[in-house]
């Protein structure tokens, strides 16, 4: 019997995606049934060449990190001996090289399209790398926080321009360390003793509801649908990190001046200094949830889920670190049970939404969690030998365990 040729297969049910699509826009039926149908019929032959495209990805990606790395390098070795002029040509050399041959590999000459997307990568580092040395070149004293509102503001652009998720994962890194660095900016103007890293940390929860939420929203039309995987991913791990970090049972320890870091802790919550930006960026992270939620899709469970959730977290989180005054032991448990919540969240919102990266954040956020939670509770009450021995044989069977379920999970949505 003849082998069907996964090319005839794709040409012979093209007219059928065609048209689920369309009636997918039609609300005739629902995401989660278009998708379905797009496993169904899916192409081996194009995942085998995805995988492929992907690992040339990486391969081009590393080789322009490392050309990015040689030119500072360079340029630190050499610094001093360079005319000022000379510096800031190769650095627009350097910027416009990048950006035209990476273009013209990627879109003019399709031939190599993964090695101009790791160039015009290179371009977007390179011009990162140029706002700062220009800024020492000529001495420019400003507010050095924007200087990553500016990297961030230049290359998102070029990612929505090109389509490229490893522009967009860096711009949203930029853009997480310009509010980092704004905040603690405005921090400095604080007390040296309190202890701020739980304010600090507040603020980046909101900002991972705002990004998760813009994620929804690049999902709803075609041309953006594939970014939305650096934001959901980023947005996710920003709030499990916050989550997780207020897991921990230190927030009722004892500081060195005899006071409890709770006290102090709600010292600086109070700070106007700190609400100013709070409520700047948990204010935009409520506009995107209410966007999301409005035009969410109605037959898709999965979406109202997640908005539902996170709106919820967006609005307890803070009151619980206030309410936190009367027994700062509370924020632990609390949080504990948060993070256990959305664990289950992301591996479930991953599976109904097909995406591997938040099924893969959830079983190891579980892991890290299980392993923290043994080292806090059972270094002091185990011996040495004893702890090791238990923690490494709880690793592997954590290990097995995780694999197998994490396993199950992809290879129920991707047949």
């Amino acid at each position: 019997m003849p082998v069907e040729d996964s090319s005839d297969k794709v040409g012979k049910y093209k007219f059928l995606l065609d048209e689920a699509r369309k009636w997918a826009g039609m609300g005739i039926i629902s995401k989660e049934q278009l998708r379905k149908i797009y496993s169904l019929y899916k192409s081996p032959q194009k995942a085998v060449e995805a995988k492929h495209f992907n690992i040339v990805s990486i391969i081009a990606i590393f080789g322009s990190l490392m050309i990015g790395a040689g030119i500072v390098l360079f340029f630190a070795l050499n610094w001093s001996t360079i005319p000022k002029l000379v510096k800031v040509f190769s650095i627009l050399a350097a910027l416009v090289v990048s950006y035209y041959v990476g273009y013209t590999m990627k879109f003019s000459k399709t031939n190599f399209p993964n090695v101009g997307g790791a160039l015009i990568f290179l371009g977007a580092i390179v011009f990162g790398a140029g706002i700062f040395l220009i800024g020492q070149i000529f001495n420019i004293n400003s507010h050095w926080p924007n200087a990553f509102l500016y990297w961030t503001l230049g290359i998102v652009a070029f990612a929505y321009l090109t389509q490229s998720k490893p522009i967009m994962y860096l711009s949203l890194l930029t853009a997480s360390v310009y509010v980092g660095s704004e905040t603690a900016y405005w921090f400095n103007f604080l007390d040296r003793y309190y202890n701020i890293s739980y304010a600090f940390f507040l603020i980046f929860l909101s900002l991972g509801v705002a990004y998760y939420m813009l994620g929804n929203l690049h999902e709803k039309k075609d041309s953006t649908r594939m970014l939305r995987y650096p934001f959901h991913l980023i947005g996710s791990f920003l709030i499990m990190l916050v989550v997780y970090l207020f897991s921990f049972k230190w927030f009722g320890r004892i500081d060195n001046y005899g006071y409890s870091t709770g006290a102090n802790v709600t010292s600086v919550l109070f700070s106007s200094k700190f609400w100013i930006i709070y409520l700047i960026v948990t204010l935009i992270a409520a506009v995107f949830t209410f966007i999301s939620f409005k035009y969410r899709d109605t037959s898709d469970s999965a979406e109202f889920h997640e908005v539902l959730y996170l709106g919820l977290l967006l609005v307890f989180t803070p009151l619980v670190v206030l309410f936190s005054k009367i027994n700062f032991w509370m924020i632990p448990i609390t949080f504990n049970i948060i993070l256990f919540l959305l664990i289950v969240g992301s591996v479930y919102l991953g599976y109904a939404k097909r995406e591997k990266t938040l099924v893969n954040l959830g079983m190891i956020a579980f892991g890290i969690a299980i392993f923290s939670r043994y080292i806090e509770y059972l270094w002091d009450v185990l011996n040495g030998y004893l702890f090791f021995i238990v923690g490494g044989v709880l690793l592997i069977v954590l290990a097995i365990v995780l694999e197998k379920n994490r396993r199950k999970i992809i290879d129920r949505f991707t047949g």
